[in-house]
Order: C-alpha cells, then sequence, then structure tokens
C-alpha cells in the first residue's frame, strides 16, 4: 500500500565548525494525513447539512457572543439572527431588545445550569403570528466543561395550526 513518508535533513559538524556528516530522518506520515482528509471531510459534511437546514442554527460562546450561524433559508427568522451576529452578543446585534436580553438570559442558565432548554415563542400579528420551537443545548468539552451553547429554533406555526383545527373540528 502507498505510504506518504516526511524526511528531515541536518548537517553535523566538528568542533570547529566543519560539516562532516548528513543525518536524514524519515518518518511514516500515513497515518496522520489520513485522519486529516477523514476530519477534512467529515467537517464538510456537516457544513453542508447545517447550512442547508431550514432550521435557525447558531452557536455561542461563555460571553454570549455568536460563533457560528447557518445561512437558513427561512422566511421566518425568530431571533433576526444573520451572519452580521456573530462575534456580538444578542443585546449588542439584535434589533429587538427584549427578545435579546430573553434569549441572553436563557443562553446563561443553560451555561449554570448545564441543562437543555426548549421553550417556544409566539410572535405577535406583526411578525405573523409564527409560533416557533427552540432548543438551546449545552456543547461540553472532552473534559465536561460548556464550551459554547448551540440553539436551534425551528418555525412550528403549521404544527400548531393543525392540532388547533383538529381539536376544533
Amino acid at each position: 500500500s502507498e505510504k506518504i513518508i516526511g524526511w528531515t535533513s541536518q548537517y553535523l559538524h566538528t568542533d570547529d565548525g566543519r560539516p562532516f556528516a548528513v543525518m536524514n530522518i524519515g518518518f511514516d506520515l500515513t497515518r496522520e494525513t489520513q485522519y486529516r482528509h477523514a476530519l477534512a471531510s467529515s467537517e464538510e459534511e456537516y457544513r453542508t447539512l447545517a447550512d442547508n437546514s431550514p432550521d435557525l442554527i447558531a452557536r455561542f460562546d461563555q460571553l454570549y457572543r455568536c460563533t457560528y450561524t447557518n445561512a437558513s433559508t427561512t422566511p421566518f427568522n425568530l431571533f433576526g439572527i444573520t451572519r452580521e451576529l456573530i462575534g456580538k452578543a444578542p443585546s449588542s446585534g439584535l434589533s429587538d431588545p427584549k427578545l435579546a436580553a430573553n434569549l441572553e438570559n436563557r443562553i446563561r442558565q443553560v451555561f449554570m445550569s448545564r441543562q437543555v432548554q426548549s421553550f417556544e415563542v409566539v410572535t405577535g400579528p406583526q411578525e405573523g403570528n409564527r409560533v416557533f420551537e427552540v432548543h438551546l443545548v449545552p456543547e461540553l468539552s472532552p473534559e465536561e466543561i460548556i464550551r459554547s451553547v448551540l440553539l436551534i429554533s425551528r418555525d412550528i406555526s403549521l404544527r400548531r395550526w393543525s392540532e388547533h383545527r383538529l381539536r376544533t373540528a
């Protein structure tokens, strides 16, 4: 099978600084290269999945700054989160201060409790009477430290409307 080998060469010198030999060291890079390719492929698959999800997906660090948001094409984005929010906290990047404060408070609670938070937000007539299901999920490091909080928001207006119609039928 094919191997990927790395080489390094170094001159060896006498006490007075004259080169007298060359030391060559070879090392096998095959596995490391395979792991890098597998990781890159896995990252690309994840990014394709996340960026093409109709759900809003965003990640917040311990200072509540947005570090990632997908390219959700959902016409109704509850929080107004776009790629322009990256690097900012909701309180400094979202147009609705009440919604931004509520979101930051809930993110803070997830960091403190280490528990998933799920809730619904109902918008008023101005926003089209929409219902959103929101999940805030703590993301743990290998050391079990919460490194970020993942937000997943889905418009469930049609589901709620259908449930209402079934109950009233």
